[in-house]
């Protein structure tokens, strides 16, 4: 009896072994599971204007849903700006009558949407920044904002709306009384010569976008004590320019893009992957999907309307990606564990897309 409750004793220690073992093991795959990070598919599209090294070639803007690119072109040392009309479909370049700004150098941004274009200017002995709108050659005064501010203007899906926020990532460049607020300039009547201008009061906001008859903006959502630092943001939607039923869509984000129909935002991550992260919410499930093997967040992003993709426009090309089929991880959360650590450098530099033909 003694020798049969010791065989038992050891086949209870071997069970007990083997359930550790298997224990262990499953936490090593678990472990590397949260390693494995698919590289985002991409549709490359090369074209042939960027080739002299004089040149700067950038997309500035929408065209009757084409894009459109700005050049500064050095001729007998001056630089000459030239302005084009992109083909995706057979990639060709038209050249189209410069807009009527071009002779301001001072612009510190701008945005083309049809016939319309935003810019705005500031001069050096003013802090006012003035921003102008473009309409069938008619130029329009919409405001003069004298702060240190940061303007970031979108117009709306439709045309009728632009929406400029003005709040800085810093701190101490923070004006609540000029930068607490969402301006909306509605250019419904803008055929008659009017313009009227509304205010949204909303702590913190900026870069609001209405898509699909939906708001969309970020607002901060920690601010810390003693840092200059307003950058960590959430994003939230509401009817349009009604924050009754405002609502958050994703945490500890920032917007880029946002689909034709609202259902998804191209945008970034603040606490995801070293040197920038670019990922894709799903506004409705709540879940985003990282963009994994270029360095999205460096260049210009827009929703291509000919491919029904978003895009990304590098120099001599263009990176169009589709909406994933799975978006696994959780908008909400701050830290995301199923990654890898952040601080994990040499990790993140395999999984890199192989350079660019032009660039082999």
């Amino acid at each position: 009896m003694v020798q049969i409750h010791k065989i038992n004793n050891v086949n209870k220690l071997i069970k007990s072994l083997l359930i550790i073992l298997l224990i262990n093991i499953s936490c090593v795959f678990s472990q590397e599971e949260k390693k494995v990070l698919k590289l985002t598919e991409e549709e490359i599209v090369y074209h042939k204007y960027h080739k002299d090294s004089y040149k700067t070639f950038s997309m500035d803007g929408i065209v009757n849903d084409n894009l459109s690119f700005r050049s500064s072109e050095r001729q007998n040392d001056v630089f000459i700006r030239k302005y084009y009309i992109f083909n995706e479909i057979d990639l060709s370049f038209k050249k189209t009558e410069a807009p009527i700004h071009d002779k301001i150098r001072l612009v510190n941004s701008n945005d083309r949407r049809d016939n319309l274009t935003y810019y705005s200017y500031a001069f050096s002995s003013s802090d006012a920044e003035i921003l102008k709108l473009e309409y069938k050659d008619k130029v329009y005064t919409l405001d003069t904002i004298h702060s240190m501010s940061y303007l970031k203007a979108n117009f709306s899906d439709d045309l009728k709306h632009i929406i400029v926020s003005t709040t800085s990532d810093r701190t101490d460049w923070h004006t609540p009384e000029i930068d607490d607020k969402l301006r909306i300039y509605n250019l419904e009547n803008i055929d008659k010569g009017e313009i009227k201008k509304e205010v949204l009061p909303i702590k913190y906001p900026s870069n609001g976008m209405v898509v699909n008859n939906m708001l969309f903006f970020q607002k901060v959502n920690v601010k810390f004590k003693g840092i200059s630092d307003l950058f960590q943001t959430d994003i939230y939607k509401t009817t349009a320019f009604n924050l009754k039923d405002t609502v958050k869509v994703a945490a500890y984000a920032k917007i880029r893009v946002i689909s034709p129909d609202g259902k998804y935002i191209l945008g970034s991550r603040d606490w995801d992957i070293p040197n920038g992260s670019t990922a894709i919410f799903n506004v409705e499930t709540g879940k985003y999907q990282l963009l994994i093997g270029r360095e999205y967040h460096k260049v210009k992003a827009f929703y291509s309307h000919r491919k029904k993709k978003f895009g990304f426009v590098f120099k001599g090309k263009i990176v169009y990606i589709d909406i994933p089929k799975e978006f696994p991880y959780d908008s909400f959360q701050r830290e995301n564990r199923d990654l890898p650590d952040f601080f994990d450098v040499d990790f993140y530099k395999k999984h890199k897309h192989k350079p660019f033909k032009d660039e082999l």
